[in-house]
C-alpha cells in the first residue's frame, strides 16, 4: 500500500479544500460530543479530534 494514503491530505490536490472539509468534521463531532462530555472522563474528552492545518 502506498504510504501516502495513510496521510489523508495527500490523496486532495486541493489542499485548501481539505482543511475546510477537515474543520468541518471536527466542528461536527465536537458539536456532537458536547452532548455526552459530561459522562466520559478526561483521558476521553483529551482524545478528541482536532485540526491540523495542511498549509502547516
Amino acid at each position: 500500500m502506498p504510504s501516502e494514503i495513510l496521510d489523508p491530505v495527500k490523496t486532495w490536490a486541493d489542499k485548501a479544500a481539505f482543511d475546510t472539509t477537515a474543520g468541518k468534521l471536527v466542528g461536527m463531532f465536537q458539536k456532537n460530543f458536547a452532548k455526552f462530555e459530561a459522562q466520559v472522563d478526561a483521558e476521553v474528552r483529551a482524545a478528541a479530534p482536532d485540526v491540523k492545518l495542511a498549509a502547516e
